[in-house]
């Protein structure tokens, strides 16, 4: 059937323009004849891709991003377990491409093995989960080979994922079935969840795992017409109205996950340090002494409660609540915004800008209460200025916006914000210990003998800097400043990529792409240069190479990673397949037009049956 197949000449012609169109951009030439192996691997190849395209699983995952078990934006206090085989093997070992570090296990370990066994991550907000990504253990020959998935908003009630063919059972997802390999599963519908916990069913020699979950904070409409009911605040008129549920425009800026540093809170006052301002993250819960928010030293209007973002954000709304451990919780209060922490602009009343604008606040412990700007504020630093208060000024908090810039359609990475942790940064070399990469983050400021910026040991054309993302991003830009306690920095600079750490490939001239593209770098210690790439890169490692300096070769950066359409055009192909293959493979792009292959299949279709 096969071969008779092919030896139609349109239908022939039609599978080998397919051929060429998927695999070599017409890089390719007419062969009047095919082996009868070759025959029969173009059918089955095209089989393969009608899977692939219509979901199956063929490739790296697409849909939804990390939310942070790689990266290590989720916490460890986020990661628990219903056991551990010891200290060294505990949940917050859990994570995707986690290796053996000393005596601590290249993965999470249960107690025992039977099917009591689960690993949880509170993700410390609600998302719509898409998929899950596992592995097995990376230092021993222990994986889990099929597992359930369960779901929770309260950390108490659980609903497992459902076979989409029969609801009453749940859905055993395939594992792995070595150490290291990647293997991806879709849900059936995608879940909102807070709590999500994996549940081995079964297994090779021991319950043993690494994870990443996929997914995206959940779009909702927010109410317009029912306020949250407020406790009186002394007859004062509120002049914002708030909402309850899930915030729709920006994106959370990193209090609630932890990417914000503790460093970055700062308050007037505090009760005690264990009431102090890093205590003010939302949904932050008391443990132990450490009390389940920021409380003031005193109840009175100068209090406040600052965030220091590290960089410029265009700051769209604000999400408060009260004390976890106590009824206390903060009624109204006012917003201001400075760029240099001299100089504080409160957000004014759209009806009279005379005044300050008061926004509602909360009345109870902890329900959200989300407060959008008049008009979107840019800023560095975000103080909330308790107005009125429920019997003590407590409160915890989120903000969201947008980092500003040249990248409004990009994301930064997490050099910055901390995310990408220090091993994740190296250079050819480093002026010495307190000098290292690990300080090339873009506005890092001395701190003691570590210095503001990464410095090279020599100034040649040697040099560079790489960041391991530890995954593969379409990286869209980068930002650079020079070295924030010297007259150092780079004037100008090449980038190179690479997927493997050993083969690299820099930006190229867009004019003429036999010459490498030198991008312009900074002026002086401080200001923030954005370099948009021609096109995006998919890398995993990225260098920047100096090629002119100031002085001494010392910079501070911040990558940039582009952000993927929300609706997809239903004509045309996603980057990448889907499916399960190993993060380490090279990836193969396959935006083509789905409607050729369509057409094509179709007759494909035609003449089988």
């Amino acid at each position: 059937m096969v071969r008779s197949i092919l030896r139609q000449p349109s239908l022939y012609a039609s599978l080998l323009v397919l051929w060429c169109l998927l695999f070599d951009n017409f890089e390719c030439f007419w062969r009047p004849q095919l082996s009868a192996m070759e025959q029969d691997a173009t059918i089955l190849l095209l089989v393969l891709l009608s899977i692939c395209w219509t979901g199956g699983h063929c490739g790296p995952i697409q849909d939804g991003s990390p939310l942070g078990l790689e990266s290590g934006a989720i916490p460890d206090s986020s990661l628990t377990a219903s056991s551990e085989y010891d200290a060294n093997h505990g949940p917050f070992r859990g994570r995707l491409n986690i290796a053996k570090v000393g005596a601590l296990t290249g993965g999470w370990s249960a107690k025992t093995n039977d099917l009591n066994q689960w690993i949880q991550v509170d993700l410390l907000a609600t998302y719509s989960i898409i998929r899950v990504a596992t592995q097995g253990r990376e230092d021993y020959s222990q994986w889990v080979t099929s597992f359930k998935i369960a779901c929770s908003m309260d950390s108490v009630t659980f609903d497992t994922v459902k076979d989409p063919t029969n609801t009453d059972n749940d859905n055993i997802f395939p594992g792995n079935s070595d150490r290291n390999t990647v293997v991806y599963n879709r849900l059936p519908v995608p879940m909102l969840c807070r709590y999500v916990r994996i549940l081995p069913y079964t297994w090779h020699d021991h319950i043993s795992l690494r994870m990443e979950l996929f997914g995206e904070y959940p779009a909702t409409t927010e109410p317009t017409t029912n306020p949250t009911t407020l406790t009186p605040v002394q007859s004062e008129i509120l002049t914002s109205q708030p909402t309850v549920g899930p915030i729709q425009d920006g994106s959370p800026l990193g209090l609630e996950s932890g990417a914000i540093p503790d460093s970055s809170l700062t308050a007037f006052s505090e009760w005690d340090a264990n009431h102090g301002p890093r205590r003010g993250r939302l949904n932050m819960a008391k443990v132990g002494a450490q009390a389940g928010g920021w409380s003031a030293k005193t109840t009175d209007l100068n209090q406040w409660i600052q965030v220091d973002l590290l960089a410029t954000y265009r700051i769209v709304r604000v999400a408060t609540q009260g004390r976890a451990d106590y009824s206390q919780w903060v009624t109204s209060f006012k917003i201001a915004c400075s760029m240099d922490n001299v100089t504080f602009d409160t957000v004014k009343d759209p009806t009279n800008t005379d005044n300050d604008n008061i926004f509602p606040g909360n009345s109870d412990r902890n329900t959200v209460v989300y407060n959008r700007f008049p008009v979107p504020m840019s800023c560095r630093y975000v103080r909330l200025l308790p107005y009125t208060w429920h019997q003590h000024i407590s409160l915890r908090m989120e903000l969201f916006g947008e980092l500003l810039g040249h990248f409004q359609d990009a994301s930064p990475i997490g050099l910055e914000s901390g995310a990408i942790p220090d091993s994740s940064l190296t250079a050819s070399s480093e002026y010495d210990a307190n000098h290292g990469p690990f300080r090339g983050r873009l506005n890092i400021a001395r701190d003691g003998a570590l210095y503001g910026g990464w410095s090279a040991k020599t100034n040649d054309l040697n040099q560079w800097i790489q960041v391991d993302l530890l995954a593969t991003y379409s990286i869209v830009g980068v930002a650079t400043q020079g070295r924030q306690d010297y007259s150092q920095w780079v004037t100008s600079f090449k980038i190179a990529c690479s997927i493997d750490s050993t083969t690299f490939d820099t930006v190229k001239d867009p004019t003429n792409t036999d010459t490498d593209n030198i991008f312009p770098g900074n002026s002086d210690r401080y200001t923030v240069v954005y370099n948009r790439f021609p096109v995006p890169i998919s890398c995993r490692y990225v260098r920047i190479l100096p090629y002119t300096w100031h002085e001494r070769i010392a910079l501070r950066m911040e990558l940039f990673e582009e952000l993927l359409a929300s609706t997809e055009v239903s004509t045309t192909l996603k980057t990448s397949c889907e499916g399960a293959v190993a993060m380490n493979a090279s990836p193969r792009t396959c935006t083509k037009p789905i409607q050729l292959f369509t057409i094509l299949f179709g007759v494909v279709l035609r003449w089988l049956y």
